[in-house]
Formats: structure tokens, C-alpha cells, sequence
């Protein structure tokens, strides 16, 4: 059972932390700083560079929106998102009256944490009284989003969640430990060392040859030199990608009125992509939720626990101190039963948008007409990949489909996949020879199984693949239920970079009904 840490403090980089999660469109998408504890670091510096000295002309809570945007002289505005974990330059007018005329001292981050402090300052009203301070912390920690504006005495503003306390820095991994890491490519063991986030970790095992080189940059600290690696923006050159002027992003575009067709299905697949990755965190809130299912109805909600994996999570707490474990952890099963149902819908709705073909910008509505469309061609029980190596692979639609897939159109010597334990996908590869499928297309098909399941928020899942002929009907069970003998595993990484990839050899097979 999960170990309940008795003292207050955040967590360390969670496995869960977005990947890609694009937040706004610059043509068709926008990337956007990775809000890990490494580009805290940096945009701290960033803006403190900006703002030491300057006095605060506005500042606005908006608690609707959980955005928190401030206005200083002769600086553009910057807003912090806390549900988007964006910080974005705002073109609105100044609004709000918190710490209007105070100074900004200073802008920090804690050491390998995932927030802000701006330290602020005002002259006192009558000559030789003092000063009064003030702060706005913010926090980016993925469970417990939230910030607080206040002065010498009292808190002024909050939104979000309440703020967790500043997490422990983690230790900084030798030589030896990243060399190990990075040929066994062990995300966990990166993760435990400091200002290591997964999208950091995805970037040195990209390139293990200079992972270690990376490190010990990282660690070093050195002047900012962001760089776009994919979807991502890191504040020092993690790969070989197109350099960036600074890690606040532009100001979002013209509104979503104005914008065209295009441009606007770009920003529901970015917000569909945003809450997917949000959903990869179900797995480890369902941990937070058993643990505190445990504890029973007596006992007090704890402010963090240490989960098996040995990394410490904050609780996500209510505004009600009289709520208990049990009431707590039912609503975080609430939560995760969404983000799983999110998991098991966005991707296919995701990839059909992206499919849809584009219209000219010149293209107007037709009209309604009367006339009978011919019959709609029938969609196929599966969705029709192929490996690097040209194999083959079908994937189920659902959970009929996959009894379809599976007993139907199979052959007995077909290679069958399915990830282990969880709700998932009958994954079928057209491979009949004897022996086992050449290992990487074998890996690509796990990982198809791993993506199309319920365990797709894992880092890694566990797949069992055997011959189509080992494989029978649950008497009695639901749809999609299998009894599978002379299973084999294998170890696969759900990824949406490979998905597509397969995907991009995909046609799509349709027949008349």
C-alpha cells in the first residue's frame, strides 16, 4: 500500500506531465514552453530580467478562468494560465487593482520545483516609514495549480488550488547513473534526478549519444538558449532544433470569430490534445485516490503521499476542510473515470479531424439540397496499419469489433496482440511464418496495442502476443473478452508519434454494405 508522507511537501517531476500539449495556432499549431521545473528556472530569470524595477501598473485574478495576468510599465503584459500551464504575453487592456503601483524586487524559482515567486515591494506613505512587501506565488505542478497574491499581512487573491510546499531538489545523477539510464532506456531512474521532467527525459533518449553532454549542460546551468524540439520549447538546445527568442509565448492571434475554418479546427485539436494529456495523469490519480481510500472515513486528508514508486504527490484538496479520505477519494475516481473515458475517445476523434481534408479559404457553405445522397460506405470492425518493415497490422474498433476482428477475419496463424490486464484493442499482424515476427515491426504492433488501451497514460505497458489459434471466446463474457493460452510478452511504449507515423502508410479500407 502506498506510503502517506507526514509532512507537507510537492511532488517531484511527475511521470504524467504533458508531453505535447499544444495551446495555441501559429498557422496550424503553436508550441509552447514545457512548464517543467528546468523552464521555471529560466523563465524566472527571463522575467526578472524584464521586470526587476518596474512598477506594477495592473494585476487581475481571474478565478473563472484561472488566469493570472500583470501589467508593468513599459513591458508587454504577461498572463499565467493555470489550466493550460501556459505563460503567454496579453494583449488586453490593463485591468485590476492588486499591488497597482508596488515595484517588482525580484522574480525566482525554488530550486528543481515547478513555480514562481514575484517578490514586490512598496514605499511607505510618509518619509522614513517602511516599506511593505508583498509576493504572487504560482504554481505549476500539474496537481495542484494555483496562485496567491498578498502584501505584509494579509492574502489578497487566490485561485486555483492551495499551494503545495516547495519540493526537496532531487539529486543530481552522476555520469555512471545517466550512462546506465540511457542504455537501458530507464525513464524512471532520469526522472529521479534534478530539473528532469518526462519531456526532458524524451529528449536525451532521443539522442543517446549526447544524453550525457545534455546533463551535465542542464545541470550547469548556463545563459538560456531556447530551442523548439517538436511541439516543445526547452530553454537550453536539447536537440538540434529551430532556436526561439524567449519562452513566453506571443499573444494568442486575432478572435476565434475572425479566425477561418482552418484555423479553427487547429485550436479544437490543440484543446482536444490538451486534454488528453491531461488524461495521462489518470493512472497515478487513481493511486492517489486507493491510497486514500485506505485510510478510511477517521482519518485526516494527508498533504502528500508517496505512492510505490517512491515519488511524493500532493493530495488535490477542496476548499472544504471537513471533507475526508473516502469523500475525496470518490471524487477522484470521478475525475479518473473521465480522463479515462478521454483516453479511450480523443484519439480517434483527434485523427479523424486530422484526416479531414482541407477547405479552400475561398469555400462557402453549400446549400441544403433535396436530392438523395448515395448509401454511405460501410466503415470495417478495424482501423488498417503497416509496419517499418511492411507488415500488415489491424487494430479493433471496439469491443464487437474486436470479436469481429478476432474470430471473424484473423487467420489462425495470424500474430494476435492485446496489452495485459486492461480494457484494450485486439491488435491482429498479418504474419503466418514460423517463428517470431521480425522484433522491431513486432514492437511497433505492441505498441499500437499499448496506445489503443486503457493503460495508454503508462510509460511502459506490458502486451501479450500469441498465434490468432491460442486465442477463444469467454463463454458467457461481454463482447471482446478473450481466453489467450502461450502468451508471450513484450514491453511497449504508447506513442502518438509512432501511431501516426503507421498511420501516415495507413489506407483506409472501406466496404459497401
Amino acid at each position: 500500500m502506498p506510503e502517506i508522507a507526514a509532512r507537507r511537501a510537492t511532488t517531484s517531476e511527475e511521470l504524467a506531465l504533458t508531453r505535447r500539449e499544444a495551446t495555441g495556432i501559429v498557422g496550424a499549431c503553436q508550441t509552447r514552453a514545457a512548464m517543467d521545473s528546468l523552464t521555471m528556472h529560466y523563465v524566472a530569470r527571463e522575467l526578472g530580467e524584464r521586470w526587476r524595477g518596474r512598477r506594477i501598473v495592473a494585476c487581475r485574478a481571474d478565478h473563472l478562468s484561472r488566469v493570472l495576468t500583470l501589467w508593468c510599465e513599459g513591458t508587454p503584459a504577461v498572463s499565467f494560465d493555470l489550466r493550460a500551464l501556459t505563460i503567454r504575453e496579453d494583449k488586453g487592456q490593463p485591468a485590476g487593482e492588486l499591488l497597482r503601483r508596488w515595484s517588482i524586487v525580484d522574480v525566482a524559482a525554488p530550486v528543481d520545483d515547478r513555480r514562481l515567486t514575484i517578490r514586490c515591494d512598496r514605499p511607505g506613505k510618509f518619509r522614513g516609514s517602511a516599506s511593505k512587501q508583498g509576493d504572487i506565488e504560482i504554481s505549476f505542478v500539474p496537481n495542484a495549480r494555483g496562485a496567491r497574491i498578498r502584501d505584509t499581512r494579509h492574502a489578497l487573491a487566490t485561485i486555483g488550488t492551495p499551494l503545495p510546499a516547495a519540493a526537496e531538489p532531487r539529486r543530481v545523477l552522476d555520469d555512471e547513473a545517466i550512462r546506465a539510464a540511457v542504455a537501458t532506456r530507464d525513464e524512471g531512474a532520469l526522472l529521479r534526478g534534478r530539473w528532469m521532467s518526462p519531456a526532458v527525459c524524451a529528449a536525451l533518449l532521443a539522442d543517446p549519444e549526447r544524453a550525457l553532454d545534455r546533463y551535465r549542460l542542464i545541470v550547469s546551468l548556463p545563459t538560456a538558449a531556447p530551442v523548439r524540439c517538436g511541439e516543445v520549447v526547452f530553454p537550453l538546445p536539447l536537440c538540434d532544433g529551430e532556436p526561439v527568442a524567449s519562452l513566453i509565448s506571443p499573444p494568442a492571434g486575432e478572435p476565434v470569430e475572425a479566425r477561418e475554418p482552418a484555423a479553427r479546427m487547429s485550436r479544437a485539436i490543440a484543446r482536444m490534445r490538451r486534454e488528453l494529456e491531461r488524461a495521462r495523469e489518470a493512472p497515478r490519480l487513481r493511486e492517489v485516490a486507493d491510497a486514500l481510500m485506505a485510510l478510511g472515513a477517521e482519518a485526516e486528508v494527508p498533504a502528500t503521499i508517496v505512492l510505490a514508486d517512491g515519488m511524493e504527490t500532493p493530495v488535490p484538496r477542496s476548499d472544504d476542510p471537513r471533507e475526508t479520505p473516502i469523500v475525496l477519494a470518490e471524487r477522484l475516481y470521478k475525475e479518473v473515470r473521465a480522463m479515462e473515458r478521454a483516453l479511450e475517445r480523443l484519439p480517434a476523434r483527434i485523427a479523424a479531424l486530422e484526416d479531414e481534408p482541407e477547405a479552400p479559404a475561398d469555400a462557402t457553405r453549400p446549400r441544403a439540397t433535396r436530392t438523395r445522397s448515395p448509401a454511405a460506405p460501410t466503415r470495417l470492425p478495424y482501423k488498417s496499419y503497416r509496419t517499418s518493415g511492411g507488415i500488415e497490422v489491424l487494430v479493433g474498433r471496439g469491443a464487437r469489433a474486436n470479436d469481429e476482428l478476432t474470430y471473424d477475419i484473423a487467420k489462425p496463424d495470424d500474430v494476435w496482440l492485446h496489452a495485459r490486464d486492461v480494457t484494450g484493442a485486439h491488435v491482429v499482424m498479418r504474419w503466418s511464418q514460423e517463428g517470431a515476427p521480425p522484433a522491431r515491426d513486432l514492437h511497433e504492433a505492441a505498441a499500437l496495442a499499448a496506445w489503443y488501451s486503457r493503460a495508454r497514460g503508462s510509460v511502459v505497458v506490458p502486451v501479450d502476443w500469441t498465434r490468432r489459434r491460442h486465442v477463444r471466446r469467454a463463454r458467457g463474457g461481454p463482447p471482446g473478452r478473450a481466453l489467450v493460452e502461450r502468451a508471450q510478452t513484450v514491453m511497449a511504449r504508447p506513442s502518438p508519434e509512432l501511431e501516426r507515423k503507421l498511420r501516415g502508410t495507413r489506407t483506409e479500407e472501406r466496404g459497401n454494405g
